[in-house]
C-alpha cells in the first residue's frame, strides 16, 4: 500500500500549490520521524510485543494517506511564513504527516524484522530472511500501480483513496497475528 508515497509530493506542489521550498522541510520531517520514533517502537517491541508494534505503527501508517485526503479539503492560503516557507493549514498538516510517514515506516520495519525473528527457528533464519526478502521484490513494482491508479489525468485522490483502504486491510491483518514471543512455535524471549 505504500504505493502511494512518491505522489505525495507532486500532489502538494501541483493540487495544493506547495511552496517549493517546503520539500526541503517534508522530507526531513520525515526523517526525524523515522529516527526519534525508534525510542517508541524499541520499547513496545521489547515490552508489550511486535504484534502490537506492529499494529500500533500500522495504525499510524492508515493515518497517513488519510492526512493526505484531509489537506485537499483545507486552506492552502498563505497564513504565515516559517523557515522562509509559505505556510498554510494544509503546509502544517502536509509536516504532520511526513513525521507520521516516517514514525510508521520505522515501526513497520523493526516490527516486521523482530517479528520474523521470533516466529523463525534459529537455524533456519537464513531461510526465512530470504524468503522475506524475496517477497518483497513484487513490491517494488507498486509505485507502478500507483502510476496506473493515478494516470496522465493526476488522480491523486484515487491514488490515497486505495492506499487507504489497502492500508486499513494490513492493519486488519495485521491485528489477526498472533504475539509469538514465549510461544512454543516461536523463537522470543
Amino acid at each position: 500500500a505504500g504505493f502511494f508515497i512518491p505522489f505525495i509530493i507532486p500532489y502538494a506542489l501541483r493540487r495544493l500549490g506547495l511552496d517549493p521550498a517546503a520539500i526541503g522541510v517534508l522530507m526531513p520531517a520525515g526523517v526525524l520521524g523515522y529516527s526519534l520514533s525508534n525510542l517508541l517502537w524499541s520499547y513496545l517491541s521489547d515490552g508489550p510485543g511486535n504484534r502490537v508494534l506492529l499494529v500500533v505503527s500500522g495504525a499510524c501508517y492508515v493515518l497517513v494517506p488519510a492526512l493526505v485526503l484531509l489537506c485537499g479539503h483545507l486552506s492552502t492560503q498563505p497564513t504565515g511564513q516559517w523557515l522562509g516557507i509559505r505556510t498554510s493549514p494544509a503546509f502544517w498538516t502536509l509536516l504532520v504527516t511526513f513525521v507520521l510517514l516516517g514514525t510508521s515506516r520505522a515501526g513497520q520495519d523493526l516490527g516486521h524484522t523482530n517479528y520474523l525473528l521470533e516466529l523463525s527457528p534459529g537455524r533456519n533464519y537464513p531461510a526465512y530472511f530470504a524468503f522475506y526478502a524475496l517477497a518483497g521484490v513484487p513490491l517494488s513494482l507498486l509505485p507502478l500501480l500507483g502510476a496506473v491508479v493515478i494516470g496522465k489525468q493526476g488522480n491523486y485522490e484515487a491514488g490515497f483513496l486505495v492506499a487507504l483502504v489497502l492500508l486499513g486491510v494490513m492493519l486488519w491483518v495485521l491485528r489477526g497475528l498472533r504475539e509469538v514471543r514465549n510461544t512454543e512455535n516461536g523463537n522470543g524471549g
